[in-house]
Formats: structure tokens, C-alpha cells, sequence
């Protein structure tokens, strides 16, 4: 079983031990882009050629369209991730909400962890995508950046800090104010989730 590191956790983060369908134990934990670093093991669906998606329709239309060209952008990466949207948010992998980040971070994302009996790995179950952005109704590359980010974490990807990536990859984490400019998946993004999903 894969192992979370308690040492770095901090206040945002919570667990809790739930039990899932069909004799699979689940696990669910907050993630967000100030706080994926403290997660110690990369986790991947295990159905990557159909990730449910769902987009709230209380979001602005700028913000749809963002969450539309984060999972676009990711197929056209790695297109061994297919997405297909659906209205039912309860059976959707990914969700895109209304509800807003923490007022500190420009986004948010929390998974939900599951283990099948037949299966000792942990798999995403649940990922729900946060923002909070300075101008919600006005598309931009920075709001592109974020949902393109978030939806990073959402296939399982964490946060990096080191500073010489910062060009590197969309998963660089932005903790002090720091420009970035890449908004789209980068080389680095694509080999790791191509190594994670064995594509």
C-alpha cells in the first residue's frame, strides 16, 4: 500500500477512512497546489481511457471554457487520456465546481482515494477541482493556467518547487507571488504521466 507522509502534512489537509462498493476500501485526503508536495506517492485512474468529467453550470462561461480546454489540452499531450463529459455530476471522475478555492491559493484540488479488494494499488476515484480567480468572468491565459494545473493534480500529478523547472512545467507550484508563463503541458508533464499510466 502506498504510503502518505503524515510528517509534512499540514492543517489543510484531512483523512478520512471510508468504506466504498464491492468490498474496496477508500481513502480521501485534500490536495490543493500549495499542498501536493506532502503527497509521497503519485496515484493515476485506473480507467484512463474514459475519465468522467463534469462542469458546473454555475460557473462563468470564461470559466467553462477553461475546464473544457484544460481536458482538451491534456488528450492532445498524452492521448492515452480520454475524457468524456457528462451531466450527472455523481458518477463523474472529474468535477469542475463553483464552490471557491481558499482565498490564499488561485486553486484547489481535492481527490478521493480508492483500493479494490482484487487490487493492491490505491487508484483516484473522485477528483474536484476548485478556483479562485481575480476575475472569474474574464478568460485569460492565467485562468487557463490554473484549470490546466488543477486538472495536472486531478490525473495525478504533483506540485514541483524547484525553481529551475519553473519553465519546465505546468505543475510548478506558485507559493511567493512568482510570474509563470507556461500554461500548457509541458515535455516533463507528458513522460511523467506517460510513465505513471504505462502509455
Amino acid at each position: 500500500m502506498k504510503k502518505i507522509s503524515l510528517k509534512k502534512l499540514i492543517v489543510s489537509m484531512f483523512m478520512m477512512v471510508s468504506i466504498f462498493t464491492a468490498g474496496a476500501v477508500g481513502i480521501t485526503q485534500n490536495v490543493n497546489t500549495a499542498d501536493a508536495e506532502n503527497i509521497s506517492s503519485d496515484y493515476i485512474w485506473k480507467s484512463a481511457r474514459n475519465i468522467k468529467t463534469y462542469i458546473d453550470p454555475n460557473l462563468t462561461t470564461a470559466q467553462k471554457k477553461a475546464a473544457k480546454i484544460a481536458t482538451s489540452q491534456w488528450h492532445d499531450a498524452v492521448p492515452g487520456l480520454s475524457f468524456t463529459n457528462t451531466d450527472d455530476e455523481s458518477s463523474a471522475n472529474i468535477v469542475y465546481s463553483s464552490n471557491p478555492a481558499p482565498s490564499n491559493k488561485s486553486g484547489n484540488t481535492h481527490i478521493s482515494l480508492i483500493k479494490y479488494s482484487d487490487d493492491s494499488n490505491w487508484y483516484l476515484s473522485k477528483a474536484t477541482v476548485e478556483t479562485n480567480l481575480t476575475d472569474p468572468s474574464e478568460y485569460s491565459q492565467s485562468m487557463q493556467r490554473t484549470y490546466n494545473h488543477e486538472t495536472g493534480h486531478a490525473l495525478g500529478l504533483n506540485d514541483t518547487y524547484d525553481k529551475s523547472e519553473k519553465e519546465l512545467t505546468v505543475m510548478y507550484g506558485v507559493k511567493d507571488g512568482t510570474t509563470v508563463n507556461v500554461s500548457l503541458p509541458q515535455k516533463q508533464d507528458i513522460e511523467t504521466l506517460n510513465n505513471m499510466y504505462g502509455f
